[in-house]
């Protein structure tokens, strides 16, 4: 680490050196404060310049909504009026008269404007000025700009004649152009190496390997031809669709777990995974928005033939679920309907539409009725979630719904599992036949045995109660199947009975196929056993006061060592004692408890069982049976049912009681018995090797109402609404009778939007320049940031809809352009007038995002693993990050071996209770809402995960082994060039390449071990900035 920092330290002194002249420049000029515009300036446009800034400063108190002081400042005529002093706002023609100047330059701080924020800036104040001067020029019923169809510019022409101002492309003319009017040159192009290095971490989010680089410099010399070439390999490439579901996954609020308190995971990679595919295969954007939000009400739509669409709408349902006991259920799927339509709003229209869940949108011509008019269309979905039970009305459980996909491996392992199945059906069948021939001995000997025989009367539960939040069902045979379970749990189980005689009690621990490996315990799949550490029973007769039921005997069929039922007797309960059946799995167990005296009675007695079940990891019986015994216990016990079967003549039987004598019969047939365990083993040893299920959106048949919710309060119901559109935008069609989310899609890429185009673009342009033409992805509106090249957003938007909403051919156009293959090197000049680099003045320099960081190091050590889809992996993260989750199923994290460890970190699982920690540290989110644009922050933090994370350790092993496996020859200078050309794409300068030389010889001589140094060299290099920058 201490090698690593004093390269850091020598690094920045160079950067010092390079740019101590450059510095100089700057802080002078910062000084002397901006440069004036050095082009003629054009008159202002309202429009474009002032309506912006007085949306972003001014409504947030004299809006359309709230009129502090009675003023209004949306209209020309409320200005002029003023507010309660009726002093005019504004004198046309007169800036330095108008009230409205005097406000925003006044010294005293009590009538400043605004007031709840900063001062305007120097230029915002004399943009006012010149406005006013000129004339005050504010037209009536103004639309905003965002909310006007985009028309093609045309493309001006250009005044230089410098190289690095020659265009390529129209993106070029409309971006040069802008410059020109700004006084401002482009920026010279980058070198072909960084730009390979740019362009592959854009396209695909992976450095270039040094054989890339090599066949690309010397196809360079060709020109245009050589980067289109490279351009077009990388759209082709299928890791283009894993780097661009990012940002998408993002704006769907893609995780694989619920959120909330449980948190508990769900399936819903196999959207992830059609996301890649549907950007890889370039599906028009309209298509590909219409699949998401209505796949399933798509006429092609089919769960076997056709299931894309379906799995597509995904998009909504990977929405939070709230599955907390006591949670009232409509207000969880109300909240998520709300989720539907703001994330709808924020992804496709750039609008701020949860404004209007409560009233109406205080900036934007959004009513409240508009947006439960939208609600309406997403109102009709299944819900999600569901009571464990009838009668627990305050535990929940996850329902979906799914849709089961087919699965060429489960689908082998099925086909295998039938072949077997029917091998054992047969053999089932004809044990059965030659036990049929023994029925007559058999029947006599167990009338013979009546007399003496115990029988088993199973209870039917009357009450379940858990101290965790258990999801249950009952069966028809009186057995209790738990299909979730927390970690511990101590259950309340009641039942009534009016048997008399009752000698003992029998708990049967019942395999199931629905339960990890068949069960019966829950567990896992490789272990479905249970522990249970206590088994108390109370009795309460009929007016009577409950009275413990003294236990005095247990037997039971199979006690793993340690753990026999016989500790189930004991008073105290230890969690780590109790009765198990380890190893016997896949086969059903029982334990009976003899009482020390008899129970019962005519009037009917309540039972109450009490199982403990505290040993941790879920251990816990996944189906259960409890019922009472008579007579004797210890030898013969016979089903109730049967006894009362075998009292009856045979020719008096009914045909129920035949069928369970013989169904008897066969059971306790010891060659039938065995064959129907194997069944049960074959059953386990294939369930997991299951089909892979994803959620999926599906409409109810009945509509449910809509109305307007008073201040977005579900429990106060308004105005009815019908599905509709904002009358701000372009017509909803009127000749649909009743309106589905399929009719909202079409009409949300309806080429008359004038949103989407606008919105989507915009979205990839930051992803390729670090800021969008607008900088407020999510907010297209009044209180958003106007465009700084309002005719580029234009003409990109109507190119991206002529050519058939392609996303790579808008793509290609950028990665092309003569603006993004400027170098990002920034000028004094340039860094004083736009240090953000709005105006596009040179090319882009930013830090890539957590997933691309990590999956950069990866590939540069030669770890990455180019597997594409798959359920999420685990790799390393600190131990026992998902160990205190609070109720719902307890779930361990297993990390991945083999290449699933070195998966893209696209795959990486997403728990929004505890995210991948390296990601977070690097601005990721827990995604339980829509990600517009992630933060992006520098902090200690970040540089300790790359010193010290395991992953990144392991990389610069990796990454030195590789340096000494492939280098070119022997030579340490030889070697370290390698190395920076791994890791940068570039050879190292010789400043760069001495600093890198005095790191290895230093810990060479400090290390007997010779890979220490190159490991050292290896941290070295993936710490860099350049390492984590795309520049």
């Amino acid at each position: 680490m201490a090698a690593a920092l004093k390269l850091f330290a020598e690094r920045a002194d160079e950067l010092a050196i390079r740019r101590e002249v450059q510095n100089g420049m700057v802080a002078i000029a910062i000084a002397a404060g901006p440069l004036p515009c050095r082009a003629a300036e054009a008159p202002v446009d309202f429009a474009r310049d002032i309506q912006p800034l007085l949306a972003s400063r001014c409504y947030d108190c004299h809006g359309p909504e709230k009129a502090k002081g009675g003023l209004h400042l949306t209209t020309l005529k409320n200005a002029l009026r003023g507010g309660e002093s009726g002093e005019p706002t504004l004198i046309a023609g007169a800036s330095a008269r108008s009230l409205l100047i005097k406000r925003v330059t006044t010294l005293d701080e009590d009538d400043v404007m605004p007031q709840k924020s900063e001062r305007l800036p120097p230029a915002e104040v004399a943009l006012l000025r010149r406005w006013i001067d000129e004339g005050a020029v504010w037209p009536e019923n103004l639309k905003h700009w965002a909310y006007v169809k985009p028309v093609r510019p045309p493309l001006p022409a250009l005044a230089s004649t410098a190289s690095a101002a020659r265009p390529l492309n129209a993106i070029d003319r409309l971006v040069f152009a802008r410059l020109e009017k700004e006084g401002l040159a482009p920026a010279p192009a980058v070198d072909p190496a960084r730009w390979l290095r740019r362009v592959s971490l854009d396209l695909v989010g992976l450095p270039p390997s040094p054989n890339d680089v090599a066949a690309f410099l010397a196809d360079s010399p060709a020109g245009e031809p050589a980067y289109a070439r490279a351009v077009d390999r990388l759209l082709a490439s299928p890791h283009y669709g894993e780097r661009w579901a990012r940002p998408w996954l993002d704006l769907a609020r893609y995780a694989d777990s619920h959120g909330f308190q449980r948190d508990d995971l769900r399936d819903l990679w196999p959207y992830r995974d059609w996301v890649v595919r549907a950007m890889n295969a370039d599906l028009p954007f309209d298509q590909f928005t219409v699949m998401q939000l209505a796949g399933d009400l798509l006429p092609e739509a089919h769960p076997k033939k056709n299931p894309d669409p379906l799995i597509a709408t995904g998009f909504h349902r990977a929405t939070p679920t709230n599955v907390e006991a006591g949670t009232d259920q409509e207000e969880g799927r109300v909240n998520q309907v709300f989720d539907r339509v703001n994330t709808t709003g924020a992804v496709w229209l750039g609008t701020t539409l949860e404004c209007a869940q409560c009233h109406h949108h205080k900036y934007d011509p959004i009513s409240q009725r508009d947006y439960y008019r939208l609600f309406a269309f997403f109102n009709h979905t299944e819900r999600e979630t569901d009571f464990t039970s009838a009668k627990a009305l305050a535990a929940l459980k996850f329902i979906g719904p799914y849709l089961t996909l087919p699965d060429l491996t489960a689908d082998a392992a099925q086909s295998t599992l039938a072949i077997r199945t029917a091998e054992l059906d047969t053999r089932i069948a004809a044990a059965s036949a030659r036990a049929r021939a023994d029925f007559p001995a058999w029947e006599q000997s167990l009338v013979a045995s009546l007399a003496t025989a115990g029988q088993t009367h199973p209870l039917e539960i009357v009450e379940f109660e858990s101290s965790g939040e258990v999801e249950f069902r009952q069966l028809p045979d009186r057995s209790l199947v738990i299909d979730s379970a927390p970690e511990r749990d101590t259950s309340s189980i009641t039942v009534r009975t009016k048997l008399t005689g009752i000698t003992g009690f029998k708990l049967e621990a019942l395999t199931d196929p629905s339960l990890p490996g068949s069960g019966p315990g829950r567990g896992d799949a490789a272990r479905p056993n249970f522990v249970l550490n206590g088994f108390q029973i109370t009795a309460t007769p009929d007016a009577g006061a409950p009275t413990p039921v003294k236990l005095v005997r247990a037997s039971a069929s199979f006690s793993q060592p340690k753990f026999a039922v016989e500790n189930l007797l004991r008073p105290e309960i230890n969690p780590r004692e109790g009765w198990a059946i380890s190893p016997q799995f896949a086969r059903d167990h029982w334990a009976i408890f003899e009482t020390d005296t008899p129970l019962g009675s005519v009037a009917g007695t309540t039972f109450t069982f009490r199982l403990t079940q505290q040993f941790g990891a879920a251990r816990m019986i996944g189906r259960l049976r409890l019922s009472a015994l008579t007579g004797r216990i210890g030898g013969t016990t016979i089903p109730a049912g049967v006894a009362s079967a075998l009292a009856v003549a045979p020719a008096q039987r009914t045909t129920a009681q035949t069928e369970a004598l013989h169904a008897y019969h066969l059971a306790s047939d010891p060659a039938v018995a065995a064959l129907r365990q194997e069944k049960i083993r074959l059953a386990s040893a294939v369930t997991p090797v299951s089909s892979p299920r994803t959620l999926v959106m599906r409409e109810l048949a009945q509509p449910r109402a809509t109305t307007v919710m008073t201040r977005g309060n579900f429990l106060d119901p308004g105005e009815p609404v019908q599905p509709g559109t904002p009358a701000v935008l372009h017509p909803f069609p009127s000749s649909t009778a009743r309106p589905t989310r399929l009719d909202l899609a079409r009409w949300l890429v309806d080429p008359e939007n004038p949103l989407v185009a606008r919105v989507t673009v915009n979205r990839w342009w930051a992803e390729f320049f670090g800021r969008g033409l607008v900088g407020t992805p999510e907010d297209f509106g009044a209180k958003g940031d106007a465009p700084t090249h309002p005719e580029l957003l234009d003409w990109l938007s109507v190119e991206f809809v002529a050519h058939g909403w392609s996303m790579k051919h808008l793509h290609r156009l950028i990665a092309l352009s003569a603006t993004y293959r400027q170098s990002s090197r920034i000028s004094p000049e340039a860094w004083t007038r736009d240090d953000q680099n709005r105006l596009l003045a040179r090319g882009p320099r930013f830090r890539l995002d957590a997933e691309a960081i990590r999956d950069n190091a990866l590939a540069v050590a030669g770890l990455l693993s180019p597997t594409l889809g798959g359920p999420p992996v685990r790799p390393f993260q600190p131990a026992g990050l998902w160990d205190n989750k609070v109720g719902g199923d307890k779930v361990t994290y297993d990390l991945s071996t083999g290449e699933d460890a070195y998966r893209r970190g696209l795959y990486t699982v997403w728990k929004r209770g505890s995210p991948y920690p390296s990601f977070i540290n690097f601005d990721a989110t827990a995604r339980t809402a829509c990600t517009v644009r992630r933060s992006r922050s520098n902090t200690p933090l970040q540089a300790l995960t790359l010193l010290n994370d395991p992953v990144y350790v392991e990389a610069a092993r990796a990454l030195a082994a590789r340096v000494v496996r492939e280098g070119p020859d022997s030579a340490v200078s030889s070697r370290l060039a390698y190395a920076f050309q791994l890791s940068l794409a570039r050879p190292p300068s010789a400043v760069e390449l001495a600093a890198l030389t005095r790191l290895h010889a230093q810990q060479s001589a400090a290390h007997a071990d010779p890979n220490t140094a190159w490991q050292a060299v290896a941290a070295a290099l993936l710490n860099l900035d350049e390492m984590i920058t795309k520049n």
